[in-house]
């Protein structure tokens, strides 16, 4: 606008004398903490502290940068007549390094992604960040700082549930009884019968109860390292022992007769002895000879029991 008027002027006095007046005002301008280098619209002015007295009227870029710290950069306006004053406040600049365990993490400030990681970061005092790291398989890492200095952040990612339940080992359970059919508890949960086959994690601890009618409990404990394969004989308890025997003590056996003709002879079983046909018959027991004494008549060898 001012060089509109500047021209449009010129054009007006050719031939002429004619006073051109330009109308201009003034910008002052501090900085803390250090001496800096002041520029208006991409040129450099001066160093702070600055006083411009010709400064056209208008909107200017106004930047202020020093060195270890970040620029100061504002849009200004210049009014003629009335001075524009600026004390500009500069802040530091820091490093922020940010590694992980495991590395190659993409790294994310305040939720824009900048890199993977081990990086480097240029930050702005007190600037307020919030620091994301991503990695599959690995939960999300978040923390929020107030940058005060150079900071250093190397935190250790940890797996996702889903992904640490994938890396456990399986074995397989395998548990067989004689006879079949007993009951089976893990861990004193029911889980089924025999035979019976499932898997587990390494490092679980199981306690396997194998239980059946008329058997003792078996019972075993561990902890799962290597596939398992239990092949377990149940025993009757006392109690059906003694069942058992009583029912055998009412059930004796009948006395059989039975014949049994040899070469020269013919042999009765009789329940628990033996006779022979003849022209006499003796029983023949592992009781005695049964004749009081005297001398026992020599027979004939019996045949082998039936």
């Amino acid at each position: 606008t001012v060089m509109e008027s500047v021209a449009t002027q010129i054009a007006n006095i050719v031939g002429k004398t004619r006073q051109v007046i330009i109308e201009v005002g003034k910008l002052e301008i501090t900085v803390a903490p250090v001496k800096s280098n002041i520029y208006l619209d991409s040129k450099k002015v001066g160093t702070s502290p600055l006083l411009l007295e010709n400064v056209i009227p208008g909107r200017h870029i106004l930047q202020v940068k020093a060195a270890g710290f970040d620029t100061y950069e504002k849009e200004i306006e210049i009014i003629k007549d009335k001075p524009t004053v600026l004390n500009v406040g500069l802040k530091k600049i820091f490093t922020l390094s940010v590694n992980s365990n495991p590395s190659q993490a993409e790294v994310y400030i305040n939720d824009i992604q900048i890199g993977k990681t081990p990086i480097d970061k240029k930050v702005v005092e007190d600037e307020k960040l919030k620091i994301t790291l991503k990695k599959m398989n690995y939960k999300d890492w978040e923390k929020t700082i107030v940058v005060t200095k150079d900071s250093k952040i190397n935190p250790k990612l940890e797996y996702t549930t889903a992904y640490k339940e994938s890396l456990i080992k399986t074995f397989v359970i395998s548990i067989k009884s004689n006879p079949t059919g007993a009951q089976i508890l893990l861990n004193n949960k029911n889980a089924g019968t025999t035979p019976f086959e499932s898997k587990a994690r390494e490092g679980v601890k199981l306690q396997i109860k194998l239980m059946k009618k008329n058997y003792g409990e078996w019972v075993r404990n561990f902890t799962v390292r290597k596939n398992v394969n239990i092949n377990a004989v149940l025993e009757f308890t006392q109690e059906y022992k003694d069942e058992l025997a009583a029912r055998a003590k009412k059930q004796k056996p009948p006395i059989v007769a039975k014949e049994e003709t040899g070469s020269s002879s013919t042999w009765w079983w009789i329940g628990g002895g033996v006779v022979v046909a003849g022209a006499a018959a003796v029983l023949l027991s592992d009781s005695g000879n049964g004749n009081g004494g005297e001398e026992t008549p020599v027979f004939p060898t019996p045949p082998g029991r039936p």
